[in-house]
């Protein structure tokens, strides 16, 4: 509903009081509606405020009534009451009476004499007043298409009002500018808990046009906080904001443009991130915190009304509560666990160091009881400790309290809460497990669990963001098995990579948009495989993402049990057992599950090609024994021999002198000797010959080649040398 600037008494200007005096009387106004028999012409009229309407009775006995509904008795609740005497209409139309409408609103009225109301004899007048929420709502002014929006719907009853306002509009340039700080859309904005009194801030009460602001000048607002006007070389300013355009004008007010969003004194200003970012004494934190992955989801804002979610649909993160510890407090810790600040930023620690501090909900220090819990991103309890002497957390003093911003609230102080300090060392090597998601809203429920010889050693996740990192310690010869388990049935965002201690990647699941699964029997720091791995695939063709139940596939090798196979979830499962001369393979198939139909398996040779296939609809998958792999090298290259044809002198031999490098290779392998080589072949573990060539000295091009074992033969002067390369990718 439409108001007009000012409210007045409704003036009713009767011309006359006489039949006679009508007569003689121009019946003059800015619009006209004439009487009939059962009908007003026009029914429905369209005025603005402070125009005129004549009434004009041109036949029959009529009056005017404004005042309650002849039908129903009830009140027409109009603006204003307004009604004209019974009169009798003649042929040259007998002016009844002109009305002045001057406030806005909707008039309805009609004729109470006999059954006129009743037969459909009435009318509506409405009086539309071009206000500061109609020149919004038009989107004429230009770059206001966000604010113009917010305003009206938030504020649309009080630009509509009777009261005068000038209105203070951030264009679209700082709209923009703050949701892309405030990591925001337009329409999770229009959701922030702060907008509202925010808008109110940029309202000032009274009408001030450009020519009537003045250097100094405060006004005040909707909020209750005033606005100051500067001059600053001849432009106009409000607080830190340059009023770039003005007089945009409408019946109760005026708007005037700017290039920046004001804030009023109190109102969170800054993401906990920024706060953290902006400190001086806490650029350690701000170097560990980006290096966790967590600087953008610190930024988001989860405190929507409704509730606020990310592009994927999940909730944002957040409000949160940061108790951070000063760069004083960051080195001390190092020192005192034998690292220099960076050692500590670039270890494994600083992940749980990370969890430690950060608590998913906003916690001011007024709002804090004495033995409070409060759960950290690690899953830790934190016990607030509130005495004399202040305020503490796990018995760390809180030295600054509620530092706000608008996604929570910053706690400073003096040490490290205390974290665990796990050994990862292990004889092999140290290992990463690196967790992503192509979303970048983290893994939701999604755990990945890490089993070290049938050890859980530990579960983790990815709280939020696009990465995490888990180092662990392994020894030579541990079996490591990782397990992914995930509530959703359709999860392709998430994927996991294990490196080892070289970052080369060892296993990994997930990629290309296909759900994470299970990854086991990783053999840490095995030697390289005779003929390299063969590929075991469970798989589940329920449709139902639940694997095998507690089914599993046993794999003997040699008729020693190597691996239990188990599949818990997921519609496929991958694992690499390594393969190496003369071993024999069996399989055992272990029913778990109500829908063991649906289980199946396939086993991959190292070449790629089909070994068992135990994938058939609606049956219950077989075991499959005496699996054969690749023969002894010895057996594949016996036509080739040195000086003596009953043995391979340097097939084995650690005194060679030759040398193949790099071993594994990738793209390209270099082959050295002190005795010239005049030729140089490669074969696949089946005697295929891959490559033939005389040897020019520089590296061989072996990119064409597929990623495996493969048995380099160097023909020299003296006779032959065969060595086992792998090349990988």
């Amino acid at each position: 509903m439409m108001r007009a600037l000012h409210k007045s008494t409704l003036t009713l200007l009767i011309l006359a009081f006489s039949n006679s005096v009508f007569a003689q009387t121009p019946c003059d106004a800015d619009h006209r509606v004439l009487l009939t028999d059962y009908s007003f012409s026009p029914a429905e009229l369209i005025i603005a405020p402070g125009e005129t309407v004549a009434f004009i009775n041109a036949e029959g006995t009529h009056n005017v009534n404004g005042i309650k509904n002849t039908v129903t008795g009830d009140s027409f609740n109009n603006p204003e009451s307004f009604s004209l005497p019974e009169s009798e209409g003649n042929i040259n139309g007998y002016c009844m009476g002109v009305v002045t409408f001057t406030t806005a609103g909707v008039y309805n009225y009609d004729c109470s004499i006999g059954l006129q109301a009743e037969l459909g004899m009435i009318g509506k007048i409405t009086v539309d007043a071009f206000t500061i929420q109609d020149l919004l709502g038009q989107y004429v002014i230009p770059e206001l298409f966000n604010s113009s929006y917010a305003f009206n719907a938030y504020l649309g009853p009080e630009l509509d009002s009777t009261v005068a306002y000038t209105v203070f509009v951030p264009n679209d340039d700082a709209v923009d500018e703050i949701m892309e700080h405030m990591q925001l859309s337009q329409f999770d904005m229009l959701g922030f808990y702060d907008l509202k009194p925010a808008l109110k801030y940029h309202i000032a009460k009274g009408v001030y046009m450009a020519k009537d602001l003045l250097d100094g000048q405060l006004l005040p607002t909707l909020y209750g906080q005033d606005l100051t006007i500067s001059e600053v070389d001849g432009v106009f300013m409000v607080n830190d904001a340059e009023i770039i355009s003005t007089d945009y004008t409408a019946d109760n007010g005026v708007i005037h443009v700017i290039n920046k969003t004001l804030a009023p004194t109190g109102l969170p200003k800054a993401s906990v991130w920024d706060i953290i970012e902006q400190s001086e004494d806490h650029q350690i934190l701000a170097s560990a915190i980006q290096i966790a992955g967590f600087q953008e989801p610190l930024r988001q804002q989860a405190e929507l009304d409704p509730n606020g979610s990310t592009a994927s649909g999940n909730e944002l993160p957040g409000p949160f509560t940061i108790f951070a510890p000063t760069d004083e407090a960051i080195n001390f810790f190092s020192q005192k666990i034998g690292m220099t600040s960076d050692e500590f930023l670039n270890s494994p620690l600083i992940y749980d160091f990370i969890n430690q501090h950060i608590v998913e909900s906003r916690n001011l220090g007024s709002d804090i009881t004495n033995g409070q819990i409060l759960v950290n991103y690690g899953g830790d309890n934190l016990e607030l400790t509130v005495n004399t002497d202040g305020l503490f957390v796990d018995n760390v003093k809180i030295v600054v309290e509620d530092i706000l911003a608008y996604n929570g609230v910053v706690h400073v102080i003096n040490a490290i809460i205390p974290i665990d300090i796990p050994d990862p060392a292990g004889n092999c090597d140290i290992w990463t497990v690196g967790m992503y998601d192509s979303d970048g809203d983290g893994w939701r429920e999604t755990q990945l669990y890490i089993e070290v010889d049938g050890e859980l050693i530990s579960q983790q996740t990815l709280i939020f963001g696009s990465s995490s990192f888990y180092k662990f310690g392994v020894d030579s010869g541990a079996v490591v098995n990782l397990y992914s388990f995930s509530p959703w049935a359709n999860v392709n965002s998430e994927s996991y990579i294990l490196f080892d201690g070289n970052n080369q990647e060892i296993a990994s699941s997930g990629k290309n948009g296909r759900r994470a699964g299970n990854s086991l029997g990783i053999i840490a720091c095995a030697e390289t495989p005779d003929c390299g791995n063969i590929n075991v695939t469970l798989l589940d063709r329920s449709g139902q993402d639940e694997g095998w139940g507690r089914g599993t596939l046993d794999v003997f090798i040699n008729k020693d049990l190597y691996l239990s196979i188990p599949f818990y979830s997921g519609s496929e499962q991958s694992t690499s057992i390594p393969v190496n001369y003369g071993n024999v393979f069996d399989f055992y198939y272990t029913e778990g599950s109500f829908t063991a139909e649906y289980n199946s398996y396939i086993i991959y040779g190292p070449d790629g090609d089909i070994l068992v296939d135990q994938d058939n609809d609606d049956q219950i998958p077989a075991s499959v024994v005496d699996i054969k792999v690749c023969e002894d090298i010895k057996d594949i290259y016996s036509g080739y021999t040195n000086d003596n044809p009953a043995v391979y002198p340097n097939l084995y031999s650690e005194n060679t002198d030759t040398r193949v490098f790099p071993n594994p290779a990738t793209n390209q392998l270099t082959i050295t000797s002190d005795i010239e080589i005049s030729r140089v072949s490669i074969y696949d573990l089946f005697g295929k010959k891959m490559y033939d060539k005389p040897h020019q000295e520089m590296a061989i091009d072996v990119s064409s080649l597929a990623v495996g074992t493969y048995i380099v033969k160097a023909e020299k002067t003296t006779g032959f040398e065969f060595f086992t390369v792998s090349i990988i990718r």
